[in-house]
């Protein structure tokens, strides 16, 4: 037991506490260090100091400048701070304080597999959260920039601010994103939600979330969660131009709608009961696209039988529209094409049967164990 007889290690022992007096240097003085040793240790400390000042400079962000540097550094400075997508003042905010940002810009290979990465992940949460706390339309800044010395306030709120204010006013859980804003101010955001739309609304809504419970604390007692909304997309495809190659894609279309079902309840997260140890697993994220079951138990190692375990499953609203092609954009002696919606959440009964409208989602195909 190494605590048990720790003191016994720092006993005195005169045999071994005594040095030799073989190999001491006899000019050396206990009383003062001479004065050319003095001043090499202080030289010594003065450099070590030095090394240590450089290694902290090297681990703040790129694009901020010390007291005591050039001015002809801050160009350059400059550009790599707008290259890392960091605000005017070059600050950051807490969380990632000590943290070296990633350049998306520079990401090789699959972008879904690059997203599940820490630090690419952290990056994508920082540029989007400093979106919609600091994005202004450019007409607004214009506007500002007139007004000058007439207006003694603080400016007009950034505009995704004001537009949560609005989304809790209203007691909405939707916040309408656009796509133009965000390929202005955060281009490499808007390519990578274009490619992996997926992961990428799942890490939006995240932020979103953390966003408005930053300006209203209390809002999770109203609503559990918000949800980014894509609007403004640019590229507009037509019901039956639809093809493949646009699975697991964003895509934007018009129609009408033609058919609406009932709201019922989906499983969103489900958890089961083995039968025969009574073990509760879960909860496991249903997709659209299967069916989740556990294949076997981590208790009892059985594969089975299992049973819905129903205090632990969380359900959501699922309604489902039929999207048919509007009269006018039928080409001659064709049928309309049609394509089902599925609406979750706070988007059920958004639309109702003979409305044309436009929809932004992203394009997956129906899961059927018969096929």
């Amino acid at each position: 037991d190494l605590l048990e007889n720790q003191m016994r290690d720092y006993a005195r022992i005169e045999q071994l506490d005594r040095y030799d007096s073989e190999g001491i240097d006899s000019q050396f003085e206990e009383s003062a260090l001479p004065e050319q040793q003095m001043r090499a240790r202080m030289a010594a400390e003065e450099a070590l100091e030095r090394r240590d000042q450089r290694r902290r400079r090297g681990r703040r962000l790129p694009g901020a400048l010390d007291e005591d540097e050039d001015d002809d550094l801050r160009p350059r400075r400059r550009a790599r701070r707008e290259a890392f997508g960091l605000r005017a003042d070059g600050e950051m905010s807490e969380d990632f304080e000590d943290e070296i940002p990633v350049r998306l810009e520079d990401v090789r290979g699959p972008l879904s597999e690059a997203i599940a990465q820490e630090p690419v992940n952290r990056e994508l949460r920082r540029r989007f959260t400093a979106f919609l706390k600091h994005f202004k339309a450019k007409a607004a800044d214009d506007a500002e920039a007139e007004a000058g010395a007439k207006d003694d306030g603080e400016g007009s709120l950034p505009v995704y601010v004001s537009k949560i204010a609005d989304m809790c006013k209203a007691n909405r859980q939707s916040l309408e994103v656009s796509y133009t804003d965000l390929s202005t101010a955060a281009p490499a955001i808007a390519l990578w939600l274009s490619d992996c739309p997926v992961a990428m609304l799942s890490l939006m809504h995240e932020v979103a979330k953390e966003v408005t419970l930053h300006l209203f604390p209390e809002y999770s007692s109203v609503r559990e969660e918000v949800f980014v909304r894509i609007v403004d997309f640019p590229l507009v495809d037509a019901i039956r131009d639809i093809r493949q190659s646009h699975l697991h894609q964003l895509v934007r279309t018009t129609g009408v709608v033609t058919r609406r079902t009932g709201v019922f309840p989906q499983l969103q997260e489900v958890c089961f009961t083995c039968e025969k140890c009574g073990f509760v697993m879960g909860p496991f994220h249903q997709s659209t696209n299967e069916e989740v079951k556990p294949g076997s138990c981590p208790n009892c190692q059985s594969k089975g039988p299992f049973s819905l375990n129903v205090e632990g499953t969380v359900y959501r609203n699922y309604q489902k529209i039929t999207l048919q092609e509007s009269p006018g954009k039928v080409p001659a002696g064709r049928l309309p094409r049609t394509k089902e919606i599925i609406l979750l959440h706070d988007l059920i009964d958004c639309a109702r049967p003979g409305e044309e409208i436009d929809v932004t989602g992203v394009y997956e195909y129906s899961f059927d164990a018969g096929l």
